[in-house]
């Protein structure tokens, strides 16, 4: 295995703890956020949209993060950012703003929402008073009303100004959300769902109300039922969100047939709905089906009617595929929409498929260019990111001899001893299973490993196709001075894993295999049953003794799947962070933090499950997106349900309000941790 001593002198050191907070965003991201300003401009020329789609709490309370130490970011006119002392804004800049626009509509709503955003929530509360009376768009004017008043802790106040409105102009699903938040507060959480089931009937695609939804009834009845739930939404009249959540779970299934229904009925019912091309060209991509987003999404696709991001999608598939004349083609329409934001970006698109029409594509499209090399891990994938808090690791840690490679994915053999992939499930696996042992090891029994992992630079881990041979362990061994080297192969066989594992012995070049079975869905009691046996086994080569685990819990029976999706896709993170790997080379980062704090919320006890979620979004945060922000109000609210005192996650309170640039909280609990101490 030739290729495998190519990687074995160009090692790489592990990948970094820390990072600089802040990194420069990268031109995707860019494209991102400006789009979604430009949604909410057009949004604001259509009454009805803007209305139902900027208001709930859920928009409010993700946004409520000071922009500084003691400033405020604005923009003047000419679009050019400025900045302003916080005092200066509450005694001259919202009061003069507030009575310019005092009966404009329009205006004055915008400046509410600008100061509740900031946190000028006493500020804008008599704003929001005066809008309720002059403005046209009623349900825009109770619900700000009504948000300004729970941003002020007046839940009372807001459920009155809500009820107000229902007898007025009668329910609608905007009102009725927001006024399931304030049951909540109170803690009735049964009245709470009833109103958000109500909401759902009258527009079942507002994407929070779904989610929140969901994690109501796990709450109330103690099991995420999420399959049943989402079928149940699908057949609310109208919905198409709940179609394309379903069609998502079947793609993490690697059931096309089964999304493909969704997708055909989603598409001719919500076609030009603006965020359905977007997500399904996500999602498609996320799981591995390139062909599929050429297939379904792209001829579809029209650039003046479309999110922009779906055509970014499309081009990224074009890309992926080789295909330069349909992606120069495209490109040419998105020139034409004029948007200045995106036109650096697509001109290196078109230089890519110039390039790649020359016949002189990127190296990372002619194999023998691939620069190959290993990263070498050392800790659990979910420390790094998280500032490297040494309280997460063991005390009496040792280091040990012991090293973990990627596994072999038999699943499609084929004459290539590696393949350059997406990020793909069975792809995921060859790593996740490494990285589950290694951990196990680190905690269980105090002993610092290494993984190995082969990459492509820029491109993203390799995926070996061929069962590793004596020679290349023997090299792997010797290379990176390893006693005992574990690896082992996969086979994808429906809703199952066929898995093998090798243990390598490099003294004596002794082999010794373990087989055992993962599944998709279904008790993986043996499973884990094999896996605690492999574990004793290295335990008993290596000659160390187990010890009691502080806070470390292998994952059960019942998540040990997702458990590993999770590790897999950490891992993927943390390589587009230390620019091991291109961001353009990470999937679904949306579905990523989603499947982390599904799975944090599916098992409340574990409390690796919530680091690893809160590593995920510092990471994001970390290489430049702005997809974490949307995860604060749950991810708050689950550090805050934590009861132990001198629980991990209550250690990683600080981390996550400096995370969320919830300056306050931060220097509060500081302060109490200051005075504890």
């Amino acid at each position: 295995m030739g290729f495998f001593n190519e990687f074995l002198s160009k090692n790489r050191n592990n990948l970094k703890n820390d990072k600089k907070e802040e990194t420069e965003k990268s031109e995707l991201e860019r494209i991102k956020e400006n789009q979604i300003k430009e949604n909410q401009s057009e949004e604001s020329e259509t009454k009805e949209n803007k209305s139902e789609e900027n208001q709930t709490i859920e928009n409010q309370s993700e946004e409520k993060q000071p922009k500084g130490n003691d400033f405020i970011e604005c923009y003047d006119e000419q679009g050019k950012k400025v900045l302003i002392p916080r005092e200066e804004m509450i005694k001259t800049v919202l009061p003069n703003q507030f009575k310019n626009h005092w009966n404009t509509a329009d205006a004055l709503y915008n400046d509410i929402l600008l100061a509740l955003k900031d946190e000028f929530n006493k500020e804008a509360l008599d704003a929001a008073k005066h809008l309720v009376h002059i403005d046209e768009i009623k349900e825009r004017g109770y619900t700000t009303l009504a948000i300004a008043f729970m941003a002020n802790e007046l839940h009372g106040e807001a459920e009155k100004t809500l009820n107000e409105y229902i007898n007025l102009f009668g329910k609608s699903a905007l009102i009725l959300t927001n006024l399931a938040r304030v049951h909540y507060s109170r803690d009735d959480k049964e009245g709470a769902l009833e109103l958000v089931w109500e909401s759902m009937c009258l527009d079942p695609n507002q994407e929070y109300t779904l989610q929140w939804w969901m994690l109501l009834d796990k709450e109330i009845g103690g099991k995420y039922n999420y399959i049943d739930l989402l079928k149940r939404a699908t057949a609310i009249k109208g919905s198409w969100l709940p179609q394309l959540y379903l069609a998502r779970y079947y793609l993490e299934q690697k059931d096309l047939e089964s999304a493909k229904p969704l997708y055909e009925y989603v598409l001719n019912s919500a076609l030009d709905e603006l965020p359905v091309l977007f997500i399904i060209s996500g999602d498609l991509g996320n799981n591995g089906y390139i062909n599929e987003i050429i297939d379904i999404i792209a001829p579809l696709y029209d650039p003046e009617k479309h999110d922009i991001m779906a055509g970014i999608n499309i081009l990224h598939a074009y890309l992926q595929t080789g295909n330069h004349v349909e992606g120069q083609k495209l490109i040419n329409k998105l020139m034409k929409i004029e948007r200045a934001d995106v036109r650096a970006f697509l001109s290196k698109l078109s230089n890519d498929f110039e390039l790649m029409k020359k016949g002189q594509p990127k190296k990372d499209n002619v194999s023998e260019k691939i620069e190959y090399e290993i990263v070498i891990t050392d800790k659990p994938v979910w420390y790094y990111g998280l500032k490297s808090p040494e309280w997460l690791l063991p005390n009496e840690l040792e280091k040990g001899n012991i090293g973990f490679l990627t596994f072999v994915d038999l699943t499609n053999k084929t004459e290539k001893v590696t393949e350059l992939q997406p990020e793909d499930d069975s792809g995921r696996m060859t790593r996740s299973l490494p990285l589950l042992l290694q951990e196990i090891m680190f905690f269980n029994y105090n002993k610092e490993t290494r993984f190995l992992l082969p990459i492509a630079k820029d491109i993203g881990p390799a995926v070996i196709k061929a069962e590793y041979d004596i020679k290349s362990l023997s090299d792997a061994a010797r290379t990176n001075d390893l006693d005992l080297l574990v690896t082992g192969s996969i086979t994808e066989n429906g809703n199952e894993y066929e898995i093998k594992v090798i243990l390598f012995e490099s003294k004596n070049k002794s082999i010794q295999a373990f087989d055992m079975k993962l599944l998709k869905e279904g008790n993986n009691t043996e499973f884990i049953n094999s896996l605690n046996n492999i574990i004793s086994k290295i335990a008993e080569i290596s000659d160390i003794q187990p010890v009691e685990a502080d806070y470390y819990n292998v994952p059960n029976e019942d998540i040990v799947y997702n458990y590993l999706g999770a590790l897999g896709q950490s891992l993927m993170q943390s390589l587009v962070d230390n620019k091991v790997v291109k961001f353009e080379n990470l999937w679904g980062e949306r579905n990523i933090l989603n499947w982390y704090l599904n799975l944090a919320l599916s098992a409340p006890e574990n409390v690796v499950l919530k680091i690893i979620l809160i590593s995920g979004l510092a990471k994001s945060k970390s290489y430049g997106s702005e997809v974490y922000k949307e995860f604060q109000e749950q991810v708050v609210a689950l550090i805050s349900d934590e009861q132990s005192e001198n629980s991990q996650i209550k250690r990683l309170v600080p981390f996550v309000y400096y995370l969320f640039d919830m300056k306050k909280e931060f220097i509060a609990i500081m302060d109490k941790n200051s005075k504890l101490n």
